[in-house]
Formats: C-alpha cells, sequence, structure tokens
C-alpha cells in the first residue's frame, strides 16, 4: 500500500485541526453573544462543556449577575483574576458590580482596565460610557459612545441606544443632565391611589400640572406624544426602549425638558420619552420613572398616600447592598409602607 495517502493527511493536518486559541476566541464569542441577547441556560450549557479557564469563569460570574447572585459573581471574578489577571471579562464583571453598589471611580478604573486588555470587545465602551455618565465625565461619555458605534457591533438594539445617547449629549452640550434641585427638608410628595396604581401632579416647564403615574420599576420618565406637543417641547432623537405601559420592545421619540418639578423637587435638563397609547393616555399624561429620584432614598407610605424623600437617607438607614446597573439603569433606592397591596410597576393588559 502506497504511503502517498498518509504523506497528504500529514500536510493538510494543521488546516483540518482548528488550534486551541482559535477555538477558545469561538467559544468565548459565542459565550458572549448569548448573553447580550440573554439565552442564559444556553450559555451555562456551554460553558459546563468547557475546561475550567480563567475566562470560563469570568463568564460564569455573568451568569450568576444577570441572576442576581451578586456575591457569587463577585467571587467568580475574583477567582478568574487569581487565574490570569488579564481577564478583561472579569474587570468588566467588577466594574459592574461596583457601580451597581454605587461605587463610581472604582467602577470607571476596572472597566477602563477591560477597555485596555481587549480594546475591540464594544460591550466595555458602552457600560463605560455609563459610568462616565453616571460620574458626569460627558465629554468621556461621548468618546466611549462613539467607540463603540467605530466598532459596529451586531446589536441593533444597543446600536440605536448609543446613538441616541450621542443625540441627547449634543442637545444639552455642557449642561448637567438631570441636575436635581431640592430643600434640605423637603415636604413629602402626595399622591392619589387608582386603578391600583399612584398618582401625582408633576409641572413641565412651567406648564401644568398633569397627571402622572409614579412607576418604581420605570428607569425612562415618558409623557404621551400628546402632552409633548401641547408643551412644544424640543425634539432630540427616537430610540427603542421596552416595557412602556406593559408592552414590549416600543419606538420612542425622546424630547428636551428644561424643568421638571414633582413638590419640592427640581429636575432640569432632562430627556423625556413619549408613548402614543391610547388606553394609557386615558388615565394619565405620563409615567413619572426613578430617575427623577436617583439621588434619594425613598419612603413610599401607601395608606397615608405619601412619598417623602431624602438625599441623606443612605447615611442614616440600611438600604440594598447593590443596585440595577446598566445602560440606562438608575441607582434608587425604595422603601415601603404599606398594610395593603400596591401596584407600582405600571403593566397594562391586553384587551
Amino acid at each position: 500500500m502506497s504511503s502517498r495517502p498518509a504523506f497528504v493527511l500529514m500536510a493538510l493536518a494543521p488546516f483540518l485541526i482548528v488550534p486551541a486559541t482559535a477555538q477558545t476566541t469561538l467559544t468565548a464569542d459565542l459565550l458572549a453573544d448569548l448573553l447580550l441577547k440573554d439565552e442564559i441556560l444556553q450559555a451555562e450549557t456551554l460553558i459546563n462543556n468547557q475546561p475550567r479557564t480563567a475566562l470560563t469563569v469570568a463568564f460564569r460570574g455573568e451568569i450568576e449577575f444577570r441572576r442576581g447572585h451578586f456575591d457569587q459573581a463577585e467571587t467568580l471574578y475574583r477567582e478568574a483574576l487569581k487565574m490570569d489577571p488579564k481577564t478583561g471579562r472579569a474587570h468588566f464583571g467588577l466594574g459592574k458590580l461596583a457601580m451597581a453598589k454605587v461605587q463610581a471611580k472604582q467602577g470607571i478604573q476596572s472597566l477602563h482596565r477591560a477597555i485596555e486588555l481587549d480594546a475591540k470587545e464594544p460591550i466595555y465602551r458602552l457600560y463605560a460610557s455609563e459610568a462616565s455618565g453616571v460620574d458626569k465625565d460627558y465629554a468621556q461619555q461621548r468618546k466611549q459612545l462613539e467607540e463603540y458605534l467605530r466598532l459596529n457591533p451586531r446589536d441593533e438594539d444597543r446600536v440605536a441606544e448609543a446613538k441616541a445617547g450621542l443625540e441627547i449629549l449634543k442637545a444639552f452640550e455642557s449642561q448637567d443632565i438631570g441636575e436635581v434641585e431640592a430643600p434640605a427638608n423637603p415636604a413629602p410628595i402626595r399622591f392619589r391611589k387608582s386603578l391600583n396604581l399612584i398618582f401625582t401632579s408633576v409641572m413641565i416647564n412651567g406648564k401644568g400640572p398633569y397627571d402622572f403615574a409614579i412607576d418604581t420599576g420605570a428607569t425612562q420618565t415618558v409623557i404621551s406624544e400628546k402632552l409633548a406637543a401641547e408643551i412644544g417641547l424640543p425634539l432630540i432623537t427616537s430610540t427603542v426602549v421596552y416595557g412602556i405601559g406593559g408592552s414590549g420592545k416600543v419606538e420612542t421619540k425622546l424630547y428636551k425638558a428644561r424643568e421638571l418639578v414633582i413638590g419640592d423637587l427640581k429636575v432640569r435638563n432632562t430627556p423625556l420619552g413619549t408613548f402614543n397609547d391610547p388606553l394609557i393616555s386615558s388615565f394619565a399624561d405620563g409615567i413619572l420613572g426613578t430617575s427623577a429620584f436617583s439621588d434619594f432614598v425613598m419612603d413610599i407610605d401607601y395608606p397615608a398616600a405619601s412619598c417623602s424623600y431624602s438625599a441623606s437617607g443612605r447615611q442614616r438607614r440600611p438600604a440594598p447592598k447593590y443596585f440595577p446597573f446598566g445602560f440606562s439603569a438608575i441607582c434608587c433606592c425604595f422603601r415601603w409602607r404599606s398594610t395593603e397591596s400596591a401596584a407600582t410597576s405600571l403593566s397594562i393588559p391586553a384587551p
């Protein structure tokens, strides 16, 4: 038998066998893609079939983070860094955790370290832009958003959010976005109870008052398209958001508001999303999200129909160890006093 086929196979072997480094890269890319799509179970199944490396341990931390198991996530991120201090995914995770604990400087440091180690990973740029916004470093926020888009990520919704973010920064220029003014001891905000929801009065650019549903599950304050037109708010751009009125993904227009007034609280230079749902418009002019109270600890006394807020409450009262953090997320703590059930997250059932 000729030995020629054996020589041919030996010559082709480098092309037939996928190098380990290439296989690792393919697995990492697939894991990152699954996590971007929130396919947690699929990502976990894939990791279970991989060797235990610094990168796979960091990805396990990502999965625990998504599940809200923050202590386990931190343990895994730190374990990954012990295995390899240059694991960008682990630094990224620690950055998110720091931001969730309202530790902006530490979060920015970890996120920038992740970028140094893997400058071509788009999601690191997006989270770094959010962290820079929290730190009110708008020049750095703009830079990170531009870099994110330059990397041409395959994520249609986040790309739309990033483009909208740049338009918002352009619209407000050097102004502090969401600047809050409140007295040392603000009076409680009175609210009304109806339809198992709570409502309060809001002034916009000196006009109103308008009826807004308070939704502690919403990070974005939104108003009806009709009201935006009546007030004459300047249009910034359009983007995609999730969950307005319990709906899925919807397109929304963003408008520039000079000032919102809720009781003694004033919020200046803020973008407002919009909805165009006749059902919601029939009972509310808008939905007040948590961003208006991002600097405060809130006490919502449902039986007394009042909401008090305190900027110094973080030092006086125990607060959650972690706050939700992500693109467009807001750090805020709500505390409830209730002797009866209350729906705080606005959800409109389908007809």
